[in-house]
């Protein structure tokens, strides 16, 4: 190998950080080869980093590996790639990374343990170790840390306060904290940060109390532990006291608040906090439409989606995640107007706002709508579909009683190569009791377990019972669930799609057997008290309908009224049973009726409680 001027691989190195893809540092590479300098650590090095930082690990492991001698530089650039690695990736990357410094460690030398670069190793691979839970490998390698000479190292010392608070092992945290000649503010945060995530309000207090010197990042840390807690009186407090300071609180700190509060049930707080916030950024507007969908309090949540459209602070705009909400609370509220809005103001800004997590909302959105075709064509436009997609696609169909569909759904994905999980198995199977395909149920069940190798949950076994029982075969149910379940415990659930199919088939008997099992598991639960006694009502039964009637009596039972929406205006109006006062409710009913004989259904008033 030739060797190269500094000025030369100074060019080079130029020409690598202008790089903007991976395609571009694939030819500088080549050109590194073709010039005899494949070897050249420091150049390789380089090159592995913009590599990992440009995500592509398994081409930078192969240039690595490449490499006959690596020094520590380039050891490290790829245990430090892998170890940074998140989202589905992280736990293959962390044990590549761990794997990597087994590797490196066993050539180790005086020179390269003493080298400046190898405390960067040290803290990755112990980053690596926290995100494996890999305890034992951690303890390792804090044995090389004092082995190598680096227990004064505050980088490394931080990295293994930050390792041994990850596992929850405060007491070693808290030893090694103690053991350092320097501290700095990173240090402190760390070990307070620890504290928070452990629960240990009162040490972190104590901590930040004594601490010299403080950020941002401490209040953050102090702040959203009592949020998380609910300890929102400390976190005010707390807030309080930096607002009176010179230090120029952030976004963040005001979004810890907003989602402490929510948490809590305490709407109004949060969104007083938010009103008063100089700077808002999309994650807090976020925090605050989170904070009315939690609550149910859905056109409170689109009131200020609409507001954050309209004042367009800055830079701040909707991203994926404000789109996911604003369109749960839409499906929640079932307003067809309101999801067209939505998809027109999506589709002014193109594919900007489109992934999974959007596609699946927006398909539910249109199911829960009434517009199953509209969320199919949703469904179809999107080309990076996942299994949460397809399941989303398959329920909205089951939900209009389409298992037709929902069958074919379920072939498109068993052809694009995806394999089914256990909640797809439970869309289909309710799919099919919905519509009726019960020899198709049992199939797919029966499919489920030798073909997919998925054991049955009580949510499987449900669907199951839902099936049977709605064909009318009500003691094939009963048996599935004292016969075949075992050990699988039946659920609630489970005993009230019996009940339901007892109701309807009139089967007293193990109406009867069905029903106490739900008062026994749900002793709250008024509809149930109602559903027993109204099967032992048709049989005439009445000294069992005054006994259910008594205990609901003195369980301080009520049902609740029931009750139904209308879409006027744009705006969703709930109006319930008996009551009158609602001036709109006349002419609900008179739209409702008109609706229903055009369908050739005649409204009658025959009901039962």
């Amino acid at each position: 190998m030739g060797y190269w001027s500094r000025i030369e691989e100074d060019r080079i190195i130029r020409l690598i950080k202008l790089c903007k893809d991976v395609k571009q540092l694939k030819r500088i590479q080549g050109y590194l080869v073709m010039n005899g300098q494949s070897q050249n650590n420091f150049l390789i090095t380089k090159l592995v980093r913009e590599f990992t930082a440009f995500g592509d690990l398994k081409h930078a492991r192969n240039i690595t590996e490449s490499v006959d001698k690596p020094n520590v530089y380039l050891w490290t650039a790829m245990i430090r790639g892998y170890s940074q690695r998140s989202g589905l990736e992280s736990e293959f990357c962390c044990r590549e990374a761990l794997l990597i410094y087994t590797r490196m460690h066993r050539s180790i030398d005086k020179a390269m343990a003493e080298d400046l670069a190898f405390k960067f190793t040290l803290s990755s691979v112990l980053k690596a170790c926290a995100g494996l839970m890999a305890l034992q490998e951690g303890f390792q390698v804090h044995a090389h840390v004092a082995k190598y000479g680096y227990q004064t190292d505050i980088r490394i010392q931080t990295s293994l306060i930050d390792f041994y608070a990850k596992f929850g092992l405060m007491k070693e945290a808290q030893r090694v904290f103690d053991k350092m000649t320097e501290k700095d503010v990173q240090a402190w945060n760390t070990m307070i940060t620890g504290h928070t995530k452990s629960r240990n309000m009162e040490a972190a207090i104590s901590l930040f109390r004594r601490m010299p010197e403080r950020n941002m990042f401490t209040w953050e840390a102090m702040i959203t532990g009592y949020a998380d807690m609910g300890l929102m009186d400390k976190a005010q407090e707390l807030f309080d006291e930096l607002l009176e300071g010179e230090m120029k609180m952030n976004a963040v700190i005001h979004t810890a608040m907003i989602m402490g509060y929510a948490k809590c049930s305490k709407i109004s707080d949060a969104r007083l906090i938010f009103d008063r916030m100089v700077e808002r950024d999309t994650p807090s507007w976020n925090a605050m439409i989170a904070a009315y969908n939690q609550a149910g309090l859905f056109d409170e949540s689109l009131d200020l989606f609409r507001l954050m459209i309209k004042i367009q602070e800055g830079n701040v705009k909707p991203n994926q995640t404000t789109i996911a909400m604003v369109v749960s609370a839409c499906a929640q509220l079932g307003s067809i107007e309101l999801a067209q809005w939505i998809r027109n103001y999506i589709d002014s800004r193109r594919n900007e706002l489109m992934n999974n997590h959007t596609v699946t909302a927006l398909i539910d959105m249109h199911a829960k709508c009434g517009e199953p075709g509209e969320a199919y064509e949703v469904f179809k436009r999107w080309k990076n579909k996942d299994m949460v997609c397809y399941s989303t696609m398959m329920a909205a169909f089951g939900m209009h009683g389409n298992g037709a569909e929902v069958l074919k759904i379920f072939s498109q994905l068993q052809e694009d190569g995806l394999k089914p999980d256990e909640i797809c198995f439970i869309v289909v199977l309710s799919a099919c009791s919905h519509a009726g395909l019960v020899e198709e149920g049992c199939k797919y069940f029966e499919s489920m377990q030798k073909e997919y190798k998925i054991a049955p949950t009580a949510d499987h076994y449900m669907c199951m019972v839902d099936l049977l029982g709605r064909a009318g075969r009500v003691a094939d149910a009963y048996k599935t669930i004292i016969e075949v379940m075992p050990p699988v415990k039946p659920h609630a659930g489970i005993w009230g799609a019996l009940l339901s199919a007892c109701r309807i088939y009139n089967n007293v008997e193990i109406g009867e057997v069905a029903g106490w099992n739900l008062l026994e598991m749900e002793p709250e639960n008024a509809g149930n008290y109602v559903l027993l006694s109204n099967i032992y009502a048709k049989e005439q039964r009445w000294g069992e309908v005054a006994k259910v009637r008594a205990l609901m009596r003195n369980r301080v039972m009520k049902k609740p009224p029931g009750c139904s929406w209308i879409e006027i205006g744009g705006k969703t109006q709930k109006f319930l049973t008996g009551n009158v006062q609602t001036h709109l409710l006349e002419m609900m009913m008179q739209v409702l009726a008109g609706d229903l004989k055009a369908q050739g259904y005649n409204p009658g008033t025959d009901h039962e409680d």
